[in-house]
């Protein structure tokens, strides 16, 4: 199987080499206006966020006026724990490929990008854990000038849970299920002034799995999510802004009540004020705000909380950069009589540029999990370090140790998984 994936592998290199052949050449570090998409966010399905190598956007291959970026990324990999489970650990050698695609368009105006690409997972031992996912975009903006736009994306995605979810199933595979998510907006700027409204779209469609038992249907956890949302900024410096935002959001399950008697729908809110900044060297976005959910059942109970948002980056030189994250969300979960949890972030990131076709990138990161309704508060960590080095002008490499453990008041759900990657990037 793994000379299977290595072939494939370089059979896209071949013909990505083939399509440079025959187009006017290529084109590195390209400059494209800015995109004014939607700021959608991607809220996951499990609070395990998934690392997923970003495709490299360096380089490039013109074709007429859109810029063709196809990349590959072929990962090897350790894992000392793969069901992320206390006791009885099961470790494996895993061989990943992730080839990329994305065509930009190079207009002065309006904007139009295509982005699709695999991520195909295959384990030495466990082979029930291969996966194979796969992912499709595409998003445009239309300018009427260059002060108001409309603005609407698709994207489509088959995905799998984490075995590191808590709200994993126990089948004998990971859990499938596809992601349809759509957004569509308007943005008007006059003076210092700028509106922005946008709309957004998302249906998640979970698999069925077999298990020991037999087969568990995941019929009840499908469900649409659809939000509206409002944003009025008002440019106070030529490198800050101040707004304020306004969120509103249905969640709508097919099967109400679940298999387990809870009614799951709910409408949410989210409002906030906010700063953003953008020097030289320091870019910097901070909220502060409420947010909640009202539940349609009365067995739940309806939540709010303090909401805050940061992100901060600062470019320490050309080759080094700290950045500094944090957020709140409430998600929703499988267990019963829980309507969901509090999840709270942080982490923090330093990229230290050693030369300039080398870095050492460090990582640390904190999610903690307040469930409702139910006596259960999950911390979770994250560490990792790595090292990356340019090998060519458009190929790259890297290793990176990581460390991730989840800290649980409920017996036997801790987990500690232990993963050294080897990985190599490439782009046309």
């Amino acid at each position: 199987m793994k000379k299977t994936i290595l072939s494939v592998s370089l059979i896209f290199l071949f013909l990505a080499r083939a399509v440079a052949a025959v187009t006017d050449g290529a084109e590195t570090n390209t400059a494209f206006p800015a995109a004014d998409g939607a700021d959608e966010a991607k809220r996951s399905t499990s609070i395990i966020v998934k690392k997923r190598s970003e495709p490299v956007q360096t380089g490039g291959v013109t074709l007429g006026s859109f810029l063709f970026i196809p990349s590959i990324t072929l990962t090897e990999y350790h894992d000392d724990n793969i069901y992320a489970t206390e006791t009885n650990r099961r470790s494996d050698e895993v061989t990943a490929i992730t080839p990329n695609f994305n065509l930009k368009s190079r207009w002065s105006r309006h904007r139009l990008d295509v982005n699709a690409g695999m991520d195909l997972t295959r384990y030495a031992d466990y082979t029930s854990e291969n996966t194979n996912d796969y992912w499709l975009g595409l998003s445009g903006r239309y300018d009427f000038s260059a002060r108001q736009n409309v603005f609407a994306g698709l994207n489509y995605s088959r995905e799998h849970e984490d075995r590191a979810s808590p709200d994993a199933i126990s089948g004998d595979t990971p859990t499938k299920y596809d992601d349809y998510r759509a957004h569509l907006g308007h943005s008007f700027t006059t003076g210092n002034h700028r509106t922005r409204l946008a709309y957004t779209f998302n249906r998640l469609d979970f698999k069925d799995v077999t298990s020991t038992g037999g087969v568990i249907d995941n019929n009840d956890r499908d469900r649409t999510e659809q939000a509206i949302g409002a944003r009025y900024s008002y440019k106070y410096s030529p490198v800050m802004a101040l707004y304020v935002e306004g969120i509103v959001d249905n969640r709508q399950y097919d099967i109400t009540p679940d298999y387990s008697g809870n009614d799951r729908n709910s409408d949410g809110y989210r409002y906030s004020a906010g700063m953003e900044y953008a020097g030289q060297t320091n870019r910097l976005k901070i909220f502060a705000g409420v947010l909640g959910r009202d539940y349609q059942s009365a067995v739940f109970n309806d939540q709010s909380a303090f909401d805050f948002g940061l992100d901060y980056v600062w470019h320490i030189s050309a080759q080094s950069r700290l950045m500094l994250q944090g957020g709140r969300s409430i998600e929703e979960t499988t267990f019963n009589n829980s309507s969901g949890y509090l999840m709270t972030n942080a982490s923090v990131s330093l990229q230290i540029g050693i030369q300039e076709d080398k870095n050492i990138v460090l990582n640390a990161g904190k999610s903690a999990a307040a469930y409702y309704e139910i006596d259960r508060n999950d911390d979770y960590y994250d560490y990792s370090l790595g090292y990356n080095q340019q090998l060519l002008a458009n190929l790259r490499a890297g290793i990176e140790f990581r460390r991730t453990q989840r800290n649980s008041n409920v017996a036997a759900n801790d987990y500690i998984i232990n993963q050294i990657f080897l990985r190599v990037s490439g782009v046309m």
